[in-house]
């Protein structure tokens, strides 16, 4: 399983059955994936994930990846609310990131990364939450990958390594989707 951020009073909670289940499915989509880009790299684009540090500032980064992204905060704020996940989604994977949507426990986790040798960086976002939050999770995911430090999410800052990884990723996907 991916490195677990989940923590409860210092404490590394255990996933609960579906969680592992869609763990193991997005694992196995992700094997499947990386072999068709493997084959045909026009599937699936070739991800240029920036290498980024906690000690960066979040809101440069979130800014500098926004350009990446071309959308400009304005055409962002005129897509509809329930629209938002979806075309953030596509620009994603146009970037060549997998995002997958699966049903898991909101109390387990929101959302979690996959990376690996050789295999097609993805994000999986939790079914269950509101568009909004999908959203916020897409891109606080991406931020772990681009910490290359993938993992499982759901809440947890505090000033451990794990709970400074998570401030970074949430400072940065809240700059990048509402820059000041």
């Amino acid at each position: 399983l991916p490195t677990d951020f989940r923590t409860v009073g210092g404490v590394t909670a255990a996933p609960t059955e579906e969680t592992v289940w869609a763990i193991r499915e997005a694992q196995q989509l992700q094997r499947f994936i990386s072999e068709l880009a493997q084959d045909d790299d026009e599937i699936v684009p070739v991800a240029d994930i920036p290498h980024k540090s906690i000690h960066d500032n979040a809101e440069i980064v979130a800014l500098e990846q926004r350009e990446q992204f071309q959308v400009p905060l304005e055409q962002q704020l005129k897509w509809p609310t329930q629209e938002t996940f979806a075309r953030w989604r596509l620009k994603m994977q146009a970037r060549g990131i997998f995002v997958l949507v699966k049903r898991m426990p909101r109390e387990d986790c929101r959302g979690f990364s996959l990376t690996g040798d050789g295999l097609v960086s993805t994000l999986v976002v939790n079914a269950v939450d509101v568009e909004t939050a999908k959203t916020f999770t897409l891109f606080h995911e991406y931020a772990h990958l681009m910490l290359r430090n993938a993992g499982v999410c759901v809440r947890g800052e505090d000033y451990t390594d794990r709970g400074l990884v998570e401030r970074w990723s949430n400072q940065f996907a809240a700059a990048f989707l509402i820059p000041a």
